[in-house]
């Protein structure tokens, strides 16, 4: 039996050496999609990868019909199916064993959050387990492509350059805070004057020899961490916003901060710790930064000079 779905496709001039087709008609479901030389993508592959990271991602439908989401994912696809092909048998195998384990873990968390049965999920998206299986591997088999052209060398220079551009790169901080905000859930609005004041007056306390804990179950207004004292654990500094960043990279270890402005009051802050992550600890996120800016710069420079014919499916119906 031969399945159709309805497409509608653009004309967005040329994608390396690709014509992008301009049309609205009727396309078989085997009809190839996107193509290199070496691999080709029929709507077939598509709609089947698209299901698998519905079933992984449910929210993800959300963008289904959006163009740059579903060029990017023929894209990833396209990109997958290249390495599967010029990987070797051991790679496909770890490839495999890791979506065993996110589909493990997917399974998992439907089960104990109660929120609807995988199997039911599967039948929804007509899709099969192991077609699901089959589409993780290709995520991952671009992961490990990606990894295993990551050298020692690369790993250290990397580590060394971060720090040399940010010397928090790699900084972990435990951290507590009290925020004396303007507008505090349940209470009445504060001028920045009064918000200023209350907020001098905990520092004073704090100077004084008083217990941060203490006073940010006293006087903070994030009420999810009064309980706490406070405490916001372990947290990136380099991640933080600029304005908070700054004030708890120049703390030390056991050191407060004066009242810190920003859009919500005032914070103040304490670190309790702060580590450097070593190279071999920092080893894994080095890793996942090198592999997400090769995977980008193949994606986005070297790919499109390769294809021969992309077309992106804006809405289909059928199945």
């Amino acid at each position: 039996m031969i399945i159709v779905l309805v497409f509608f496709c653009f004309f967005a001039g040329v994608l390396g050496g690709a014509l992008i087709i301009n049309c609205e008609k009727v396309i078989g479901y085997n009809t190839v999609i996107a193509s290199t030389q070496e691999v080709s993508v029929t709507l077939k592959d598509y709609i089947r990868y698209l299901r698998s990271m519905f079933v992984m991602d449910t929210e993800m439908p959300v963008y289904s019909n959006n163009l740059k989401f579903q060029e990017a994912m023929i894209k990833e696809l396209l990109l997958a199916m290249y390495f599967y092909e010029n990987a070797d048998d051991a790679a496909k195998k770890q490839a495999f064993q890791d979506a065993a384990a996110d589909l493990a873990k997917r399974k998992n968390f439907m089960e104990s959050e109660s929120v609807g049965s995988f199997e039911q999920l599967l039948k929804e998206m007509k899709i099969t387990q192991k077609e699901v299986l089959d589409s993780l591997a290709y995520q991952h088999i671009i992961k490990l492509t990606l990894k295993n052209k990551i050298t020692e060398e690369m790993i250290k220079d990397r580590y060394i350059n971060d720090l040399k551009a940010d010397k928090d790169t790699y900084t972990i901080a435990t951290v507590r805070s009290i925020l004396i905000a303007m507008h505090p859930n349940g209470k009445e609005p504060r001028s920045e004057e009064e918000t200023l004041r209350i907020a001098e007056e905990v520092y004073s306390r704090l100077k004084n020899g008083e217990d941060f804990a203490a006073l940010a179950k006293l006087y903070t207004d994030e009420e999810e961490l009064k309980e706490s004292g406070g405490f916001l654990g372990e947290i990136s500094i380099a991640s933080w916003f600029p304005e908070l960043k700054n004030t708890v990279s120049e703390l030390e270890e056991n050191e407060f901060s004066a009242p810190v402005k920003s859009s919500l009051g005032y914070f103040l802050f304490k670190v309790e710790e702060k580590n450097v992550k070593s190279l071999e600890e920092a080893e894994n996120e080095i890793i996942e930064k090198i592999s997400a800016e090769e995977y980008y710069r193949i994606i986005n420079d070297e790919l499109p000079e390769k294809i021969n014919r992309f077309v992106i499916p804006v809405k289909y119906e059928g199945s």
